[in-house]
């Protein structure tokens, strides 16, 4: 359970029809990568590399913590057997290694392509406890795809001025949604990732960014400062290296998010069995 399986609850998104809507958006560029591997996880590997470009390129503190270490701690303290076990923590230290052979230059090494596609095999691994992308090993044509991908990037349109988070959390926020954390936020701004064909801000992202934003107001983003808040939202369209933003006030008046924000902790208890159905 998580932010994202409370956001798919018909019923939750019947109750989020009134208050939420999807800004405009001046033009749609057309995406200029297409589909053309389709390897299990191609969206969470250019999150990775997106995030990890952004590290070495400054303004953003290392992080400390990603979705693939939950993978190795979930393996590690389970029944897992042996075998798979290892498995697992030779493909995350194999793609950790190579992650130093990123640096602040245009091009994603293929190595560091293969990393990334690695890691999010080891996210389905937590997120589904699925461990069929084990048997899939990144090939050329995969890392091909990531690595267009990544060249598109526009790099100075998420550089920090003040402050900058790679993959925030909510504090007690991300607890009460069963799991909640975003791809980016710096000075003000929540980005979400979005490596997909059609380059429109569908309700379904904005409802994400949206929920997201609001946590950060009421409960704070972990690895901010303490008065950070967020007044505006953004999606990357990574195929066509699109970077747009908007105000929050865009998607959502401001009388009502204290209203949004309940119904998604109602939800969130009722999810976890805390309250009756």
């Amino acid at each position: 359970m998580s932010l994202t399986t409370i956001l798919k609850d018909r019923a939750t998104r019947a109750e989020l029809e009134p208050y939420i809507r999807p800004p405009k958006m001046p033009d749609r560029p057309p995406p200029e990568v297409k589909w053309r591997s389709f390897p299990p996880r191609m969206g969470t590997a250019v999150d990775y590399a997106i995030r990890f470009g952004l590290e070495v390129r400054g303004g953003y503190p290392p992080q400390e913590h990603i979705v693939a270490d939950d993978a190795v701690a979930l393996v590690r303290s389970g029944r897992t057997r042996a075998r798979l076990r290892m498995a697992v923590i030779d493909r995350w230290l194999g793609a950790l290694y190579d992650l130093g052979d990123l640096h602040a230059t245009p091009e994603l090494p293929p190595s560091v392509a293969s990393a990334c596609l690695r890691l999010a095999g080891l996210d389905v691994i937590y997120r589904a406890h699925r461990f069929d992308d084990l048997l899939w090993t990144p090939d050329a044509l995969a890392i091909g795809e990531l690595s267009d991908i990544y060249a598109l990037t526009p790099w100075s349109s998420m550089r920090p001025q003040s402050w900058g988070v790679l993959n925030p959390t909510f504090g007690e926020g991300s607890g009460l949604m069963n799991g909640a954390d975003a791809d980016i936020t710096f000075d003000g701004c929540l980005v979400e990732i979005k490596t997909v064909s059609e380059t429109r801000p569908a309700l379904e992202h904005i409802r994400q960014l949206v929920a997201y934003a609001l946590l950060a107001n009421r409960y704070g983003i972990d690895g901010a400062p303490a008065e950070a808040r967020i007044d505006s939202l953004a999606l990357l369209f990574t195929r066509a290296g699109h970077f747009f933003r908007f105000p929050l006030d865009a998607c959502i008046d401001p009388a009502h998010h204290d209203t949004v924000l309940d119904i998604l902790v109602s939800e969130g208890a009722r999810q976890r069995g805390d309250m009756p159905a």
